[in-house]
């Protein structure tokens, strides 16, 4: 969950521009989906340094501090259990080095998923159907990037859906404000999935939980890969053959970085009191994802 709201970012529930108010008509913005809609310095990856992670645990701090879904923490990051574990990733806007755009996908794990707080229910319905899935969280923009904020969520998601779609997940979910719903549903193709509940995760704020079918975007893939030529917006935008190929490249890119998953994990956690909830079988669930990501890069780089 996430202060994203489509209507701050001029843009109705299908993704067009919002009406003009007042007098004065302001120039039209480029469409979301072209390239210009963004600054050109602007660029939509995973995150390339634990530097750049820390970077947009602050963004996400600071925007839920503002819209009142946290209490300011002493390390200035909003941080979930499952960022300590080498699968989830965080995917980033950046424009130079600076952070203005955030979200996180977290596979499913022994440590479950941040929804499952509320939506434990609807959530072991999918498992009991054999569906890996996945969460989309932790959304922040920043804010003098607003008038591109449309430009940059999509892209972020797009982004995300590609990352799941290689990882095997066959559903990605996300509790959202109901204010976004609309959004979710009928621009960005999200189905409903859980009721309208109150989330102790963000200060009691209500959400409402939405699922995205992963399956469904492979078709959509395949079909688009395989010759067809178009199936329209938002089809064309997210699953199309040169956007997918640029966004594999990306995740091919981000997993050749060779960080130390050890190290990554003390400097995002230090001084940080999220790891005192865990339990002995979660702790013991993320030493023994860091040890097998160690291991794993030692073999690849051997």
């Amino acid at each position: 969950m996430g202060p994203l709201d489509p209507a701050g970012v001029g843009i109705t529930a299908d993704g067009s521009p919002a009406p003009a108010t007042g007098r004065a008509r302001p120039r039209p913005r480029p469409a979301w989906h072209a390239p210009e809609a963004l600054p050109s310095s602007l660029q939509v990856r995973p995150a390339a340094s634990t530097d750049e992670v820390a970077a947009a645990l602050r963004l996400v701090h600071d925007q839920y501090v503002a819209h009142g879904y946290m209490s300011r923490h002493p390390t200035g990051r909003r941080l979930s259990l499952q960022h300590a574990l080498p699968s989830t990733r965080v995917f980033v806007a950046a424009d130079a080095r600076r952070v203005v755009g955030t979200l996180t996908l977290i596979p499913d794990s022994p440590l479950r998923l941040p929804m499952d707080e509320i939506y434990g229910v609807e959530l072991d319905g999918l498992r009991r159907q054999a569906r890996a899935i996945a969460e989309v969280s932790a959304f922040a923009l920043d804010p003098a990037y607003r008038a591109a904020g449309v430009a940059i969520i999509v892209r972020m998601v797009r982004l995300a859906i590609i990352a799941a779609e290689q990882a095997g997940v066959d559903d990605t979910c996300v509790a959202v404000n109901p204010h976004h719903v609309d959004f979710y549903l009928e621009f960005l193709r999200f189905s409903p999935l859980g009721e309208r509940r109150d989330y102790r995760k963000v200060n009691g704020a209500p959400a409402v939980a939405l699922r995205f079918d992963v399956g469904a975007a492979r078709h959509w893939i395949a079909m688009l890969s395989q010759g067809r030529t178009s199936l329209g917006l938002p089809h064309d935008f997210f699953f199309g053959p040169a956007h997918v190929a640029a966004g594999r490249a990306a995740l091919r890119r981000d997993a050749r970085r060779a960080e130390d998953p050890f190290d990554r994990f003390a400097r995002l956690f230090a001084g940080h009191d999220v790891l005192a909830s865990a339990t002995a079988d979660e702790l013991g669930a993320i030493l023994h994802g860091l040890a097998r990501e160690s291991r794993t890069r030692h073999v690849a780089s051997a």
